[in-house]
């Protein structure tokens, strides 16, 4: 066997050692991602059906379901922020020196995934301006 060939299995033996140690912590930080991303893609759908609709009461109704996604934006970052207490945070890395990077992207796509909600209910805000004059919804 190869040098090379030695290497990537030993990779390979690692990688699965770091994800086993953190699979409930992380398991459920992706999974709280995931459903974020589900919810705001839930939320852009819907506002593209506003848009194409004409349905200022629709936009409205939408308007407030940013909460939600906002709410599941909050969960994923508490459970990111719990992960990375002084109590986890040390042994984690102790056992996975990525583990902090991995954090990290996870807490932007969060981020990203929460601002798609943000953008959403400003274009209902201008659907409402546009077909009703009220600069305010209601």
């Amino acid at each position: 066997m190869s040098v090379l060939a030695v290497q990537a299995v030993t990779f390979n033996e690692d990688t699965r050692t770091r994800a086993s140690s953190h699979t409930a912590a992380e398991t459920a930080i992706i999974q709280g991602v995931v459903a974020l991303g589900q919810e705001a893609r839930r939320v852009l759908q819907a506002t593209i059906n506003v848009l194409t609709s004409n349905d200022a009461s629709e936009a409205r109704r939408l308007w407030h379901e940013d909460d939600v996604v906002d709410v599941r934006y909050h969960m994923v970052r508490h459970d990111i922020m719990c992960l990375l207490s002084a109590v986890h945070a040390i042994p984690a890395l102790e056992q996975d020196g990525l583990v902090l990077q991995r954090v990290t992207y996870w807490l932007w796509i969060a981020h990203n995934f929460e601002r798609v909600g943000d953008h959403c209910t400003n274009i209902c805000e201008r659907i409402v301006y546009f077909l009703e004059g009220q600069s305010r919804i209601t």
